[in-house]
């Protein structure tokens, strides 16, 4: 009988310290959510005076030549961009800290931007020569604009 007891008493132990461990999981991802989306608006921010650009069809290799001051902008905002979703990547591919949909939603507005032509030209052009610790995230990033989402 008293085995019993212990045994009940050890899986309500169990079962309040998974709940416990659930929880946390959750607020922690709720927090990195909230994390990114702040450091996403402060990217926004800081691309207003070239958004005209990533809307039309513009070269950056002519850009270059025409206006080098501003071509150093959209490199320097592109690069922090891509350091952001490489973040992103490894929080949601290699950690797993965050639910599966907002994996997905993430990696679905990396496969939105890629298919702009500006965010492509500078990752192929600039940004694909960064450093990036983890190998997976290029060949992620080279086939998002090439992957739809559902």
């Amino acid at each position: 009988m008293f085995y019993n007891l212990e045994l009940l008493a050890v899986a309500i132990g169990l079962f309040f310290t998974a709940y416990q461990m659930r929880q946390t999981w959750k607020m922690n991802s709720l927090k990195i959510e909230l994390v990114y989306k702040q450091r996403f608006d402060e990217l926004n921010q800081d691309r207003q005076e070239f958004h005209d650009l990533h809307k039309k069809q513009t070269s950056l290799s002519s850009l270059k030549r025409e206006d080098e001051e501003l071509y150093n902008k959209i490199i320097n905002w592109e690069n922090r961009y891509f350091h952001y979703e490489f973040d992103r990547f490894i929080i949601g591919h290699k950690r797993r800290a965050v639910p599966k949909s907002l994996k997905k939603a993430w990696d679905c507005s990396l496969q939105s931007a890629m298919k702009n032509p500006i965010h492509k030209q500078a990752w192929e052009l600039e940004i694909r020569k960064e450093y990036f610790l983890d190998k997976d995230f290029y060949n992620f990033v080279d086939t998002s604009s090439r992957k739809i989402c559902d």
